[in-house]
């Protein structure tokens, strides 16, 4: 067997790759103490304005998604923040607060990048009256509604459904990278698409 015939046979095509995004966004929120119900009935009991804390690649983000869906709402409002977005266009707020209702949801995703300024401004024109929903690295900005937390057991099971049973070694491998990226299960996921790509990640 010649070199490219090897390459060709370990190689994993982006569209076979179980770990390619377009699986990824197939992946529901792993609720553990709580359920999506439970969170539902406290966001209401926290006045419908609270946040979803935890650290980069927790979960956040998939979690607020479902929450925005399941909720009775009129049009969610989405802005996602960046790294370095200190604030957000002020004409974007002016537009989106022209036109929105006390049933509508505001959903902020990365709000810990917003000045305090900034911060404090968006919360005088949100008020009491509009619902709001962020995610945040930090606790402080909004009554916290659930704070995530990643494990070995979850990014396993999360592995198991996207492709098959780990071995023992598997697991061991998969503790090795979720311990290298800090528990982040993006970057671990990440890092297993790229082994797949390569070849080097399969049932053995």
């Amino acid at each position: 067997m010649t070199i490219q015939q090897r390459l060709k046979k370990s190689f994993c095509p982006a569209r076979n790759n179980p770990f390619a995004t377009e699986h990824l966004r197939k992946i529901r929120f792993r609720y553990t103490e709580n359920s999506l119900r439970m969170l539902q009935d406290r966001f209401l009991a926290l006045g419908s304005q609270a946040a979803i804390v935890g650290p980069q690649g927790h979960g956040k983000t998939t979690l607020q998604k479902e929450l925005a869906c399941a909720m009775e709402s009129g049009q969610t409002h989405w802005i996602k923040l960046r790294e370095g977005d200190r604030k957000i266009p002020g004409e974007l707020l002016d537009d989106i607060f022209s036109r929105a209702t006390p049933s509508d949801l505001f959903c902020i995703d990365g709000a810990e990048q917003l000045s305090w300024w900034n911060w404090k401004s968006f919360l005088r024109q949100l008020g009491k009256e509009h619902r709001c929903l962020i995610t945040s690295h930090r606790k402080g900005l909004l009554p916290t509604l659930i704070t995530c937390k990643t494990s070995v057991s979850l990014l396993s099971d999360i592995v198991r459904e996207l492709t098959f049973p780990l071995s023992e070694s598997r697991y061991r491998e998969l503790e090795l990278i979720f311990n290298k990226h800090r528990g982040d299960i993006r970057q671990s996921l990440r890092e297993l698409y790229d082994r797949c790509s390569e070849g080097d990640w399969s049932s053995s």
